[in-house]
């Protein structure tokens, strides 16, 4: 029986292998499709089973939130290398979040890897939850990237697992299933009386890999899913706000206010400085860019921004150009601004403009002249034409002056 199980197990995590190398941030989708193969053998085949009774000699069969409560809070807090879990809304964090901070103060700290869901909802309330709990996550110290699910009634498996390269290593795979047509998406814990909670406790033995097959599915989804951003949209900053910061940089220094202006801009009618853009800064500028759809957030509207990559809460400004006479060049935000035309489509995106009859630091080119780059240029002066550093704007100056303290 145990070996009937295994092989299910192998053909689902085969087939979502196969699957995820033609579908981009949607294999978790399949992932957790294929999770609920083994699911369907562990758990729901087992709901006639005692609460507690035993599966097999690597398992134990849990059919109560309370009970699953207290696996879930044991496995999480007895991790000693590494902790990855399979979530959803993230609706424990509140629960679990000091837990998840003091595994960062054992002696060797344990590495916590998160996907879950994205902050999407049509309802501003609930999207508000949703953030919340990503951002409490994100400041317990957890490495957080998203997937992409839909909000439906159908079973979704969630879980965790521990230490899955030692010994022993534990892991948790849990089903919840609406009773009802409700929204599973609030962002808030649910109980028992809307769902029914499905649950398997696998543990670590020579004969049983299934631990290291969810751990290696869940490193390969890892390496492409949507870095965890959170955004926070800034209208009421003024130009005098602007102002401030951008006197930071020396060559703005004695930039007057009304230099500045927030603009819609078209992207196809800008120029360039640099004649490159590099793809190691591709995933973060796409996950960047899904952040501002999906959270309803205007492109590049200023906004406090959370980031798995740099936990700090900090301000992210509109990308910034230079107008000089009819042409607008780009200074900061080349990325962000490249990826949206010609990988998203985008055209019309808000950027700080400024007047400047200052001199640039090279040469312009039009966007579409620009060429991506797989790898890092050794040389500044090997992206431009006619550089010179004594002209460079020193954006990287605000990187500090922009943290929310």
């Amino acid at each position: 029986m145990y070996t009937a199980k295994l092989i299910s197990i192998i053909i689902a995590i085969l087939s979502a292998f196969w699957l995820w190398t033609d579908q981009g941030y949607e294999p978790l989708i399949v992932c957790l499709a294929s999770i609920s193969t083994l699911a369907s053998i562990s758990i729901i085949s087992n709901k006639k089973c005692e609460s507690n009774g035993s599966i097999d000699n690597n398992s134990i069969s849990l059919n109560s939130k309370t009970k699953i409560n207290d696996s879930w809070q044991n496995i999480l807090t007895k991790a000693s290398e590494n902790l990855i879990i399979f979530g959803g809304d993230i609706s424990w964090i509140e629960r679990d979040k000091d837990a998840i901070k003091k595994l960062f103060d054992k002696k060797t700290s344990v590495k916590v890897q998160v996907l879950c869901r994205r902050a999407e909802h049509e309802n501003k309330e609930i999207l508000s939850n949703l953030k919340n709990n990503l951002k409490q996550l994100i400041f317990s110290g957890a490495q957080t990237k998203f997937y992409v699910e839909q909000r439906s009634k159908e079973t979704k498996i969630r879980g965790l697992i521990s230490d899955p390269k030692l010994d022993y290593g534990e892991g948790l795979i849990i089903s919840k299933i609406s009773k009802k047509n409700i929204d599973r998406g609030t962002g808030l814990p649910g109980d028992e009386k809307n769902y029914e909670y499905l649950a398997t406790h696998l543990f670590k033995t020579k004969i049983n890999n299934n631990i290291k097959i969810y751990y290696e599915l869940f490193q390969k989804i890892w390496e492409t899913a949507l870095i965890g951003i959170v955004l926070e949209e800034k209208k009421e900053y003024t130009t005098a706000d602007y102002h401030k910061w951008l006197q930071y940089i020396p060559e703005y220094k004695d930039l007057r206010e009304d230099d500045i202006s927030l603009k819609t801009i078209q992207i196809c009618n800008l120029f360039s400085l640099c004649h490159v853009v590099k793809t190691y800064k591709f995933p973060f500028t796409s996950s960047l860019i899904d952040a501002y759809q999906t959270q309803q957030l205007t492109l590049f509207s200023p906004c406090e921004v959370v980031s798995s990559t740099k936990p700090e809460k900090t301000i992210l400004l509109p990308p910034i150009l230079e107008q000089h006479d009819a042409n607008i060049v780009i200074i900061d935000g080349m990325h962000r601004l490249y990826y949206s035309y010609f990988y998203k489509k985008i055209n019309k995106v808000n950027c700080l403009v400024i007047k400047s009859k200052k001199k640039l630091p090279s040469e312009i080119i039009p966007l579409n002249h620009v060429r991506v780059r797989t790898e890092k240029a050794q040389n500044r002066k090997d992206c431009f034409t006619s550089f010179n550093p004594k002209l460079f704007r020193q954006i990287d100056i605000l990187d500090s002056k922009l943290i929310i303290k």
